[in-house]
């Protein structure tokens, strides 16, 4: 008995010893900068997109100005003025292939030029006194839609054809409203996000040969700010920011809601997919809804857990997230509002997904 209790005693004091000797645990890292500012902007930074080359960035801002980064070196390759100053850069499409970018201003143009050069090719006018919104080439690089706002109540999506260098159709419906996202599903059809005449937010199918409306989805009472397509084209996700900001997930095919995800955030401005999927982006610039805080946040697919935030600096408005094609670097596009001017913060994404396991985010 008594052998038994001092066995029980020695046990109890090696644990406490143990306890009070072992290391304490170490607390988290400090959260990843980014690996580069981009910071030669004038204005904010609306637009990014994948350049032709290895670790190229291409990145618009509102001075209608284009500017092409080394995102191995952080350094500027070149730069053009795509639209003038004043009318603002609204708009920007890479063709498949990598060697034409389109580009639309606030008024009436559209813009086509050589990747390399740069070297303008097309120069369309639209006939409507409203914007771009949206510029998708088809999969086969052989013509360009555009879908600008609304006109007297009637919405058009205008068809370029790029061999020819002229308008080829439009299509146009009553009583329809702004679309502000179109994507190429890659199977002779077109995505189309937006509003109607009366905001009421709806995203819709559209057969782009035709331009038949083959599916409607209304979404009633939502405030849809953003959309994305998923890379296999399956999943289509909205951002709705009626009050609390939430991520909805539709079946593209069928037009049926899969999940909705409560964020955490105020608001979400744009969202965007990884190359494979597995993560998604949001921006939230934290203008409209205060005390917004203005901040960036990534979420995994397969939990929609949230995985990594950054917070940006104080007078920073984050506006796109852009994952390259490769999946190596992150770029998020900013406005600076001292000085109007904008910048890119860049993060090395396997470097940043490696911090996840570190220093885990709270819902």
């Amino acid at each position: 008995m008594c052998t038994t209790r001092r066995s029980a005693w020695f046990v109890l004091l090696a644990l406490l010893l143990s306890s009070t000797f072992l290391p304490a645990a170490a607390p988290p890292s400090p959260p990843l900068p980014p690996t580069w500012t981009l910071d030669l902007h004038e204005q904010a930074v609306g637009h990014l997109a994948d350049g032709k080359g290895k670790d190229t960035l291409i990145a618009a801002d509102g001075s209608g100005a284009v500017r092409f980064w080394n995102l191995a070196k952080g350094e500027e390759i070149r730069s053009f003025q795509a639209h003038e100053k004043g009318q603002g850069l609204d708009a920007l499409a890479v063709s498949p292939d990598g060697n034409y970018l389109a580009t639309g201003d606030s008024r009436q143009q559209i813009r086509v030029w050589e990747m390399d050069r740069p070297k303008m090719v097309h120069d369309f006018d639209h006939g409507l006194h409203s914007g771009s919104y949206s510029l998708v080439f088809q999969a086969d690089g052989k013509r360009l839609f555009a879908a600008p706002t609304s006109q007297e109540g009637v919405s058009d999506v205008v068809v370029y054809d790029l061999v020819k260098g002229k308008l080829e159709r439009r299509h146009q419906w009553p009583n329809r409203g702004v679309w502000s996202t179109m994507y190429d599903r890659g199977d002779g059809s077109l995505i189309l996000g937006g509003h109607d005449q009366q905001d009421e937010c709806e995203w819709m199918i559209m057969d782009a040969k035709t331009g038949k409306i083959t599916r409607r989805t209304a979404l009633p009472k939502v405030d849809m700010s953003a959309l994305a397509l998923s890379p296999n084209k399956r999943t289509l996700l909205t951002a709705d920011n009626s009050e609390e900001a939430i991520i909805n997930l539709w079946d593209s095919r069928t037009g049926k809601r899969q999940r909705t995800v409560e964020t955490g955030l105020r608001e979400i401005f744009t969202v965007a997919f990884s190359p494979d999927g597995r993560y998604v982006v949001a921006t939230c610039p934290g203008v409209t809804k205060p005390p917004g805080i203005a901040s960036v946040k990534v979420w995994d697919t397969k939990t929609w857990k949230p995985v990594w935030s950054h917070r940006v600096k104080e007078g920073h408005r984050p506006t796109i997230a852009h994952f390259t094609r490769d999946g190596k670097w992150l770029a998020v596009g900013l406005s600076i509002l001292s000085g109007n001017s904008g910048a890119v913060l860049v993060w090395d994404w396997k470097r940043l997904r490696r911090s996840f396991a570190i220093n885990p985010v709270d819902d």
